[in-house]
Order: C-alpha cells, then sequence, then structure tokens
C-alpha cells in the first residue's frame, strides 16, 4: 500500500475522542497526539519525513510505558481493535536490522522441481517425464537450483515478523509493503514459531542475534489473531498512564517507592487483615527535601478553567502520603512538599536559553488543615508535554529535578496560611 501522507491529529482526552496512537486508513497515516503535545506541522510528505522520524519513533514507542501500569483497565490496542502488548521498538528494530543487514539467515542450495532457478537438465531427463508439443519434447517439470533458507521454521517467523514491522512502522522508513510478495504465511503457526523462537533465544549467546530473537518475540506475542486485511490501529484509549510513566521515568529517583505507600488493616475474629496501599505516582529527593507528585493528564494546561483541577480527594491524598512520609522520614529528609503536575503547551513561552518547559500555575489548600506546614500546600505546576518527550527520548538530559523542585521550593516560600 502506497502511503500518500501523514497527518498529525490531536486527541482532545474527552470522553469518545481519547485514543492516542497511530491509524493507517487508505494510505494515509494517521499519527493521533495529545492536545497538550505541540507538533510544529499538521501533515508530513512521506518524502520529507527525515526530520521528524527520530521525534516521531518516540512518541510512538512512548505508548508502551502504558503497560508498566498496575490499571488493567486501559487497554491497549493494536490492529484493527485487537488488545495486545505495544511493541513499536520491536518493530523498528526488526526494520532498521533489515535495512541494514538484510535478510540474516542461511542459505543453502538445494534442487527441486521449480520454476525458478539454473535447470538441471539431467536429472529432469531423469525423473521428469516429457510431453509433445507440435513435435517438439517439452518438460512440464523441470528440476532446478536454487537458494533456501537453512532454518525454515526460523526464517519464516521472521518473515512474519519483519511483514507486521512493515504494515505498522514501514512508512517512517520508506516501506510501503513486505520486501517478498512470494512469502505468504498465517498465524497458524504462532505458537511454533514461539516455541521455536524461545528455544533459539535459549542457545543463543552471540549479543547481534540474541538481540534480534528478543524483538521476534515481542511481536509473535503481541498477535494472535489474523489481520492482513484490516486497517492498522496501534495505540492506546487515554494517554494518562503513559504520561505518569513519563513523569516517574523522569524525576522519580528513590530506591524503594513502596515505602512511602500508606495503608490500613483491618482486625477481625480471624486475625489482622491489611487492606490495599495508597500509591503516589512520584517520589522524588532533592537535598534535604522530599516531593511527593501526583501526574494528573487533565485539560486545565489547555482551558485554564478551575472546573479541570484535580479534586478534593486528590488534595486529601497528597495530604495522607505527606504525613505517612513524615511519619517514616528517612535520615537527612528535612522537608516534605506537595505538587500537582499537570501537561501544557508552553511553546509559546521562551526563556533566555530556549523554549519554557515548566511554570507555576497556582496551589491547593485544604479547608481542613491549618496549613502552616509545607506539605499542606499541594504546588500545581504545568509541565510542557513535548519537552517531557524529548527529555525522556535524550534519557533525561535536563534536570528537571533541580528545576521543579526549585519552584515548588520558592513558592512555598510565599504561601500564606
Amino acid at each position: 500500500m502506497m502511503i500518500q501522507n501523514i497527518i498529525i491529529d490531536r486527541s482532545s482526552g474527552k470522553e469518545g475522542d481519547s485514543f492516542v496512537g497511530l491509524k493507517i486508513i487508505g494510505g494515509v497515516v494517521h499519527v493521533i497526539i495529545p492536545q497538550q503535545y505541540h507538533f510544529p506541522v499538521d501533515s508530513i510528505d512521506p518524502s520529507g519525513i527525515d526530520p521528524w522520524r527520530d521525534e516521531l519513533v518516540g512518541f510512538l514507542d512512548s505508548l508502551s510505558l502504558s503497560k508498566s501500569s498496575e490499571d488493567t483497565d486501559n487497554d491497549m490496542s493494536l490492529m484493527g481493535g485487537e488488545y495486545s502488548k505495544l511493541v513499536f521498538n520491536s518493530y523498528v528494530w526488526l526494520i532498521k536490522d533489515y535495512l541494514t543487514n538484510g535478510f540474516p539467515f542461511r542459505y543453502e542450495q538445494v534442487s527441486s522441481i521449480s520454476n525458478i532457478g539454473r535447470v538441471l537438465w539431467k536429472r529432469t531427463i531423469d525423473h521428469c517425464q516429457p510431453v509433445i508439443s507440435d513435435g517438439s519434447i517439452v518438460y512440464l517439470h523441470t528440476f532446478r537450483n536454487h537458494n533456501k533458507v537453512a532454518d525454515d521454521i526460523l526464517s519464516e517467523a521472521y518473515r512474519y515478523c519483519l511483514n507486521q514491522s512493515i504494515r505498522v512502522a514501514g512508512w517512517l522508513y520508506g516501506l510501503d509493503s513486505f520486501p517478498d510478495d512470494a512469502w505468504d504465511f498465517t498465524l497458524a503457526k504462532k505458537e511454533e514459531y514461539y516455541y521455536e523462537i524461545r528455544n533459539r533465544l535459549d542457545s543463543t549467546f552471540e549479543e547481534v542475534r540474541k538481540l534480534r530473537l528478543h524483538h521476534m518475540l515481542n511481536i509473535i506475542k503481541a498477535f494472535d489473531v489474523g489481520i492482513s486485511d484490516k486497517a492498522v490501529e496501534y495505540g492506546v484509549d487515554s494517554y494518562e498512564y503513559v504520561f505518569q510513566s513519563l513523569v516517574s521515568s523522569i524525576l522519580g529517583n528513590v530506591d524503594d517507592i513502596s515505602m512511602y505507600y500508606p495503608r490500613a488493616h483491618y482486625q477481625l475474629p480471624s486475625g489482622r487483615h491489611r487492606s490495599s496501599s495508597l500509591k503516589p505516582d512520584t517520589v522524588m529527593v532533592d537535598g534535604d527535601s522530599l516531593f511527593i507528585i501526583d501526574s494528573k493528564f487533565y485539560r486545565y494546561g489547555l482551558t485554564n478553567d478551575p472546573s479541570d483541577l484535580p479534586s478534593s480527594d486528590s488534595v486529601q491524598k497528597q495530604l495522607t502520603y505527606a504525613e505517612f512520609a513524615k511519619l517514616n522520614m528517612s535520615a537527612g529528609i528535612n522537608h516534605i512538599y506537595n505538587a500537582f503536575l499537570i501537561p501544557a503547551d508552553l511553546s509559546s513561552q521562551q526563556e533566555p536559553d530556549g523554549p519554557k518547559l515548566l511554570s507555576w500555575a497556582g496551589y491547593a489548600q485544604s479547608d481542613w488543615k491549618p496549613n502552616d506546614e509545607d506539605y499542606h500546600t499541594v504546588q500545581l505546576i504545568l509541565i510542557d508535554l513535548r519537552g517531557l518527550m524529548h527529555s525522556w527520548m535524550r534519557r533525561n538530559d535536563i534536570d528537571y529535578v533541580g528545576c521543579v523542585g526549585k519552584i515548588i521550593k520558592n513558592r512555598a516560600l510565599t504561601v500564606q496560611p
């Protein structure tokens, strides 16, 4: 299928319009991003994709962070509405490996009845029955030499994985279809593929081969239905959990976050029974200060509408987290702070050293606390979503910990109970 255009669509995040990811429909690629993500163009000519390739790959790869969430209600959809794992990184890796190294499996020369390769006349005459046509001897079947992949099952699994990779991500590299239309196979052999790759993985020690098998296994596990005639659809039903994971990967720096999980217990005739714990999104330490951060994928960064802010129960949870942390204060920690982090598009705001990445937007206080502790105030911070994504792609090249910590501490000095 020839890709004609690449369209950048925006998801509002509202009910019925929350899907984020990729759809390929009738030769048009639709990359659907959150409204808070500032992408500079609305469409891309496939021939001009080079400047945008890395960012698009990074964004689509980030969707796999959704599977790290413990909330099983966030279905990850793939290929025509089927639900499975998000393995975009494996698609891209396999395509790049193929473009660099070609077909990676061994070939051997075999002879058989075929219409491809050099005819072996002696064997054909010895073993094939000719026919007479218009006074001439004609061999309808001939033995020929041709190359055959030595690892039949493994190579078949590879061709399948490469086919799926090109269907989903080939447009990023100018590949519109499977390299060889003669390679025809189905998912009926999925189990056979899986065990063959699994066995080879266990007995392979060469690093590149092992990595190739690892990505193949990811792709095999991601599919369990026939999809050859379906439109490509790859993404998440909500970007909320991806955003939480992005923030945690950039700001979370404590070794064991579970020590900040408060929980209750029941005392029953049968004994003491612990209830499920509350779990803060992100815990960050900067110097002698501890920061408890709740990542809220809310629309306030777009609308400035107070109804789009976290509710009172979210404020209560932050206070509970902080009070529990105070009871279990680690050595060297003298201050505890609370914050909500909300995505926004801050591209229109410039600072001397580049686009603005963070912006203080206010704070929340409860009516049931004296508000005489730093953590009684929950600071409200807007974070530029594209900047956050770029930092995640470059493995945290910006000191977000220091920047976020500085904003919160400086604002805490100005807050009145």
